[in-house]
């Protein structure tokens, strides 16, 4: 058996296991064989080989480290309502005048409390608008603009 064909073997097992352990840390591994059994295939250098596994393994891994990472950052924080307090949502509907807005945090729709928002900063507001939370009320929550 020639040397890209063992790559891709163990690749396609590397990647196959992924689906058995959690924790993404085989499929960059399969991912990194893939490509070090293409260089096999035109190369039959073996440092050259390792060099590919070695460096395609640890982008492949950064790259992912940085994908969880974002969205880690991206996840709602805290726990319940009170890690909304601070955050910036986005205004997207404004019912007739008078009424509250709703406003868009992290994907969810929140009712804003009715009278936490002066008239004056009310007429400010439209949809699209940024507001910042101040706090937390049952299922509503108080703003301010942003």
């Amino acid at each position: 058996m020639a040397n890209y064909q063992l790559y891709l073997v163990l690749s396609i097992l590397l990647i196959l296991g992924e689906l058995f352990v959690p924790g993404f840390i085989l499929l960059p591994l399969g991912l990194a064989g893939l490509l070090t059994s293409l260089v096999a295939y035109f190369r039959p250098e073996m440092w050259l080989h390792a060099v590919f596994f070695i460096c395609g393994s640890g982008f492949a891994l950064l790259a992912l480290s940085r994908f969880k990472d974002s969205q880690r950052k991206e996840s709602t924080p805290g726990a319940g309502g009170e890690g909304l307090i601070g955050q910036v949502g986005t205004v997207v509907s404004h019912p007739e005048a008078g009424g509250p807005p709703r406003v868009k945090i992290y994907g969810d729709v929140w009712d804003v409390v009715e009278g936490s928002v002066s008239a004056s900063e009310m007429a400010a507001i439209t949809a699209g608008s940024k507001v910042k939370v101040t706090g937390v009320s049952g299922n509503k929550i108080t703003i301010e603009r942003f």
